[in-house]
């Protein structure tokens, strides 16, 4: 391949083959793995060193320590792994990430990758289109990634080679070998993909633009730019995978750091003690090593390291609610009146859950975990009224704070309702069925005129009154009948799917009615507090 500017298309169409090809390949294992592994990961990480090994062994097989990273954040963020054995599992993944170079080295610098690529490319790609067997498909769902990952190698390979031939890679003769270390670190910050930046590495390296000692470098900075990844995950975790992230990035800036002080250390045993002429399985050897040397230097203080990190990631409240966790419930005029406010507040958040489920307001939050994070809301608010209920509160007491919970208890089934419907809402608003279409457009407009009247019902005193609440009750009756009747007499009734769109109807409107009820309970509140 002479070089010219194909070369540089075929730099870029191999490095979105690769990373295409590996994102394939993690979108299947994802389903391949399922409930069984998530089981063998619970029982295999009791311990600091089953942790490890387990951490190596599944970033080995599934070709992504960041995917592994996140996996980790997301299983000790339920509660479903300890933190001192989720960085257990983080150690490991470091050195099993390094399987990558072996496998790249292996494979794709010593086999002509295209004899074998080409064929398992053909029948993997036909196979996943016509095979419908979930299991049988996902399988060559995965093989089809990996060979598209195999084919970007081959690009990539053919076009560093034209370069080499080309370029005058005088310029990079004396260039400080810390701007190789700050290079691998941006690059692998910047793609998230430790792998496809030791797949340029080593075929840099393979086509003689840079040295064994340059590339080095360049391993250690990639090392720390994975880390990254971890620190992204972090952003509005809780304060475990918040930890887990960190955990990450310390420890790989100490092996970082270890391994730039050792650097020649490393080079004098890799070269003249092992003998390794072939720069390319050098590279890959201290990849590893220098990983290895540092699992093995923090395993042993494994307790002492995730101290450091609880000491650097302290804990912060997990309370979701404003008023009510400042006051003690045993002292009952000020908690009623701290569990009112805190009433009102879960009340008007309930509604915004619903407006967002609604597509009346925007939220990037997917709508199940908006659910759960008020479900944890109700909890505290539920936690706090039975410690309220005593046997020394008064009757009245307890008709106000009967009032108040079973408030919160509708606005939770409100919510709930939209939930379960949340899925068919989506659908309707992307539909290009004019009638799915016109009937979500017009329930978000009777439902975005309901929300607002009865936020403006709640806000204003003397509103909530017994006229208004039927009101209400007249316009859910009258929504209900009305979107019924439109279905009904839908003309493409054929391309509607009607049990659906009447569920949908009745759930929302059984929404509307858990919300009334709530107001109805609020305004008992009032009457019995005004007494």
């Amino acid at each position: 391949m002479d070089f010219d500017f194909n070369s540089i298309w075929f730099l870029l169409a191999g490095l979105s083959l690769f990373l295409f090809g590996m994102y394939i390949m993690e979108d299947a294992l994802k389903l391949l793995i399922g409930r069984s592994f998530k089981k063998f990961l619970h029982r295999f990480t009791k311990y600091p060193l089953p942790a490890i090994l387990t951490g190596v062994s599944i970033t080995a097989m599934l070709q992504s320590s960041s995917m592994v990273i996140l996996l980790v954040m997301s299983f000790a963020g339920a509660g479903i792994m300890g933190l001192n054995n989720g960085i257990g599992v983080i150690l490991g993944a470091n050195l099993g990430t390094t399987f990558t170079g072996w496998l790249v080295t292996l494979l794709g610098f010593k086999l002509n990758i295209e004899l074998i690529v080409l064929p398992l490319l053909g029948g993997s790609g036909l196979a996943f289109v016509f095979i419908k067997h979930t299991r049988i498909n996902q399988i060559f769902h995965f093989l089809l990634g990996f060979s598209l990952l195999f084919l970007g190698l081959s690009y990539m390979k053919d076009s560093f080679s034209a370069i080499a031939q080309n370029v005058d890679l005088t310029i990079l003769a004396n260039r400080p070998l810390i701007l190789f270390f700050l290079f691998g670190f941006v690059l692998t910050a910047l793609i998230q993909s430790s792998s496809a930046s030791m797949l340029i590495f080593l075929s840099s390296l393979s086509a003689g633009i840079i040295d064994y000692q340059q590339v080095m470098y360049l391993v250690v900075g990639s090392n720390l730019g994975t880390s990254v990844t971890a620190i992204i995950g972090t952003i509005k975790g809780n304060t475990i995978k918040k930890r887990i992230g960190w955990s990450q990035f310390i420890f790989n800036f100490f092996s970082s750091g270890m391994a730039l002080l050792m650097i020649p250390l490393y080079y004098k045993l890799i070269v003249h003690h092992l003998r390794m002429d072939d720069p390319l399985f050098a590279t890959v050897t201290f990849h590893s090593v220098f990983n290895l040397v540092g699992i093995i230097c923090v395993a042993p203080f494994l307790k002492y390291f995730t101290q450091l990190i609880i000491f650097l990631v302290p804990e912060k409240s997990q309370y979701q609610s404003k008023f009510i966790v400042h006051v003690n419930p045993q002292e009952t005029h000020a908690a009623i009146q701290a569990l009112h406010k805190e009433v009102l507040r879960f009340l008007y958040q309930s509604i915004s859950v619903n407006r967002k489920m609604m597509h009346i307001e925007h939220s990037p939050i997917p709508h199940i975990e908006s659910y759960m994070h008020l479900k944890s809301y109700e909890s505290e608010i539920t936690s706090f009224y039975r410690k309220m209920v005593t046997p020394v509160i008064s009757e009245q007491e307890g008709v106000l704070i009967n009032s108040l919970i079973t408030v919160v208890r509708n606005a939770t089934l409100s919510v709930k309702d939209m939930k379960d419907i949340s899925h068919t809402i989506d659908e309707l608003s992307n539909s290009g069925n004019d009638t799915k279409y016109s009937l979500f457009i017009e329930i978000r407009q009777k439902q975005q005129r309901f929300y607002s009247d009865i936020q403006r019902c709640i806000d204003t005193d003397g509103l909530l009154n017994d006229k208004s609440l039927k009101i209400f009750e007249s316009q859910i009756k009258e929504s209900h009948l009305s979107e019924n009747q439109q279905v009904i007499t839908a003309k493409d009734d054929k391309f509607l799917d009607l049990p659906s769109l009447f569920n949908l109807i009745r759930e929302i409107s059984n929404s509307n009615e858990s919300i009334l009820r709530s107001l109805t309970h609020l305004m008992l509140y009032i009457d019995e507090f005004d007494k």
